[in-house]
């Protein structure tokens, strides 16, 4: 994209939570336990999330979220 260079042996995918993962525990080691967290996902933001959440489960560390315009079926949406 944009001529630029991959920087690592994956390339992007829409189903992986593993970049949101690492940063929420960052910012999770940086505001402690005890400063409530949120975080609010848009359309390919929204479904990265509602999975994230899904995965995490009862472990999650947010304290609450909210998704917006996810794609209920994502192949079905990128047809087009």
């Amino acid at each position: 994209c944009g001529r630029s260079q991959l920087t690592s042996a994956r390339s992007f995918c829409a189903a992986d939570t593993n970049d949101l993962r690492i940063s929420i525990q960052y910012i999770r080691s940086i505001i402690g336990t005890e400063t409530p967290l949120f975080a609010v996902g848009y359309s390919l933001g929204a479904g990265i999330l509602t999975k994230y959440i899904g995965e995490e489960t009862d472990e999650c560390p947010l304290d609450g979220a909210v998704v917006c315009c996810a794609s209920f079926d994502m192949h079905l949406s990128t047809a087009n």
